[in-house]
């Protein structure tokens, strides 16, 4: 009963609701094989180059905020219920990435933050920020963690 319930919500989405869900779901398992098989460097490349097929296809971005706003909040909507639905989150890096290529592929620009703490070890973090702001993390928790080398603003980076 609880998964036609789902299935029934699913499909009363808007089909760009879905179609976010679903690239969450396959970039998800993109970058968890990747990051084994190719190595992060490269999967972050493989990443750019299908979000900016898009606009190789001449779709200009001419986003308002009210528009950069629904599209983040979707895609990370999106990435709570799958990560609900599976029951496996995957790490922060892998979900970054694949929030980060959604998001791209769209036009909405975004930063990486990768942080370190410690407490009786060193542990690392990293998130997703929209103009300065989490987006796939909650606030109190990022500021737990110093950031190292500042951002990669992934309009921006390539790794080397």
């Amino acid at each position: 009963m609880r998964l036609l319930k789902r299935a029934r919500s699913f499909c009363e989405t808007g089909a760009s609701e879905r179609r976010i869900f679903v690239e969450t779901a396959a970039l998800s398992v993109f970058v968890f094989a990747g990051f084994r098989i190719a190595g992060v460097s490269r999967t972050q490349a493989y990443l750019r180059r299908w979000a900016v097929l898009r606009a190789r296809q001449g779709v200009e971005f001419q986003l308002s905020l009210a528009e950069e706003g629904r599209i983040v909040e979707c895609a990370t909507r999106s990435q709570s219920r799958l990560s609900r639905l599976v029951g496996n989150r995957g790490t922060c890096l892998e979900r970054s990435f694949a929030l980060w290529a959604v998001l791209l592929k769209r036009g909405v620009s975004t930063d990486l933050k990768i942080g370190f703490r410690k407490t009786d070890r060193i542990e690392g973090h990293a998130w997703i920020e929209h103009r300065g702001f989490p987006i796939n993390e909650l606030s109190a928790i990022v500021s737990d963690y110093e950031t190292s080398q500042g951002s990669m603003h992934f309009d921006k980076w390539r790794p080397t």
